[in-house]
């Protein structure tokens, strides 16, 4: 036996066992390489298993106050320069000025004299109104939010409104994620929930979407609002809307103090029971049974709705148990459904005036009308479209930044 390991070790070759340890030496070094880049982009994206939401410190737009941290315009930009020096994997040059298309003429009408409710108030007779603006996104919306960000947050009267706002998504499993990690790095403004990207879940996310919202005290802000990236918002003519306008119902309050749901609304009859079980969170929550609690009730197109934030946490308080679990497009029926059966007594504002599709831009004309002063939020909107609407003469005060600038 002696000679015979004599002859292997002295022919060049290599003894089986020292084969072996070269190989586990390798696939350790392999793995824990994967560990550290799974490590660093778990840190890049704070996972907060508590919640099953990837967050981080918000900031708002210009001269607005962070939830957790002050954020001012200066120090963004200079985080954003020390964290996103790798290669550049996220576009970040902003929308060009040139690439906005108008609306035809036919689509608006500003025949009217302007309405009362719109006019600037004076400055210093009010606080601002606080509104946690919650934007549903998918990870390929890249442009989509900058336009975002450049036509609807950017520039606001904080004089009027105060808005803390955040694109929620999930994640896909592909290249977008990693974009999606250098974006967030970038502006600190999305919440990449625990949760595949898919329209089967759609009600999941609106139901995480609202606790977030609750993750703050209601006492602290005015509404919680939900809009799509598809959307145009006027934000500050929506502050004096919901101050000054003149409802059908009439408004019975404070919004800190009383149930509010405000958009354009459909009628449902849809009443879900909640599975305790969320193994499978694709599969629907089943429906109640035939008898009383089948009761008709309105709820609010998801293009966008607000949510007073005395309601949200009625929604959220403790014993409530909502059901989530909602394929698209019936999502936002379930907004309704959580109203009807949990928050019984709620003012409901259908502003069909207020929040719709402008002409020309849905399949079924029925459901469109012009853009005038008192569209606040247009639905269907494409990212041209959006500049050429924030940079309306009728819009114009509306910003701190005016057309000329």
């Amino acid at each position: 036996m002696g000679s015979l390991r004599s002859n292997y070790s002295t022919s060049g070759r290599t003894p089986f066992s020292t084969r072996r340890r070269a190989i586990l030496v390798g696939a350790a070094g392999v793995f824990l390489f994967a560990l550290v880049l799974l490590y660093n982009h778990l840190k890049a994206l704070s996972l907060d298993r508590a919640t099953s939401i990837l967050s981080e410190p918000l900031p708002l737009p210009d001269g607005g106050q962070s939830e957790e941290i002050p954020a001012t315009k200066s120090s963004t930009t200079s985080d954003a320069t020390e964290e996103c020096s790798w290669d550049s994997i996220y576009d970040t040059s902003p929308l060009e000025l040139g690439n906005s298309s108008a609306m035809e003429a036919s689509v608006f009408n500003f025949t009217a004299s302007r309405p009362e409710w719109l006019v600037p108030p004076p400055r210093h007779l009010q606080e601002p109104l606080v509104i946690r603006l919650g934007i549903i996104s998918h990870p390929r919306e890249f442009e989509r939010r900058k336009a975002m960000r450049q036509y609807v947050l950017a520039d606001l009267p904080t004089q009027e409104v105060t808005i803390q706002y955040r694109f929620i998504m999930g994640y896909t499993g592909s290249h977008d994620d990693l974009r999606v990690s250098q974006e967030r790095a970038l502006h600190r403004d999305i919440i990449v929930l625990d949760q595949e990207e898919n329209t089967d879940r759609m009600g999941e996310k609106r139901w995480r979407m609202l606790k977030w919202a609750a993750d703050v005290p209601g006492s602290t802000y005015d509404y919680y609002m939900s809009a799509d990236t598809d959307a145009f918002l006027r934000l500050a003519a929506l502050a004096r809307r919901l101050r000054r306008y003149k409802t059908r119902p009439a408004l019975p309050g404070n919004p800190r103090e009383t149930d509010i749901m405000w958009g354009q609304m459909g009628q449902h009859g849809l009443h879900l029971v909640p599975n305790p079980d969320e193994s499978h969170p694709q599969i629907e929550d089943p429906e109640t049974p035939p008898g009383p609690a089948r009761f008709w009730y309105q709820y609010p197109y998801g293009f966008g709705f607000l949510l007073s934030s005395h309601l949200v946490d009625r929604l959220v308080r403790p014993g409530v148990v909502l059901p989530h679990h909602m394929h698209y497009p019936s999502d936002d029926v379930l907004l309704g459904n959580w109203v009807a059966d949990w928050g019984e007594g709620t003012t409901v504002v259908n502003d069909i005036e207020g929040f719709h599709d402008p002409i020309g831009h849905h399949s079924d004309p029925s459901n469109t009308f012009p853009v005038d002063w008192d569209t606040v939020v247009t639905h269907h909107v494409k990212v041209g479209e959006m500049r050429g609407l924030r940079y309306m003469k009728e819009f114009e005060d509306e910003w701190d930044v005016s057309p000329a600038s």
